[in-house]
């Protein structure tokens, strides 16, 4: 009797140690997966490109995967607010951003930064840049446009 008393609680400790380490190992992998992703990515030529931007260089690092002649500084940096309610310009803006898998509704009213670049003669133009908008850490839109007034202007991909 005491034997089967005994053999009973080993077992339930193994069964209690096994539930608890595969919920762990359930858990630390859901937490790998949320981190991984934390930042999004955007697909191009069939490349992952994260849109982590927790400093200059992760834009650079983003600009050369986009084949874009960035530097690690830009030109300029600028604090903006993205608009609580778009107006018919910034809808025709965010359908940009939609064209290359962003879209900016979800920072409505949110503080983010613009990273501009120059990009000398690129597509065509004089003089054009390429802009970041990020905001706590992640490129959340962007645009390539000719410096020039009526020139060109496309979504990062």
């Amino acid at each position: 009797m005491i034997f089967s008393v005994a053999t009973k609680n080993i077992r339930k400790r193994i069964i209690t140690t096994a539930v608890v380490m595969i919920i762990a190992i359930c858990a630390g992998i859901v937490l790998t997966l949320l981190a991984s992703d934390r930042y999004g990515s955007i697909q191009k030529d069939g490349r992952s490109i994260s849109l982590r931007a927790e400093n200059t260089q992760d834009i650079s690092r983003i600009g050369s995967a986009l084949s874009l002649p960035i530097g690690n500084t830009p030109s300029k940096i600028v604090g903006v607010t993205i608009p609580e309610r778009f107006d018919d310009v910034y809808e025709q803006y965010n359908d940009l951003q939609i064209s290359s898998g962003l879209d900016l509704r979800s920072y409505a009213g949110k503080k983010a930064q613009l990273y501009i670049y120059d990009l000398g003669g690129f597509g065509g133009a004089e003089k054009a840049a390429a802009t970041f908008i990020v905001s706590s850490g992640r490129v959340i839109g962007g645009d390539i446009s000719d410096c020039e007034y009526g020139g060109f202007m496309k979504g990062l991909l």
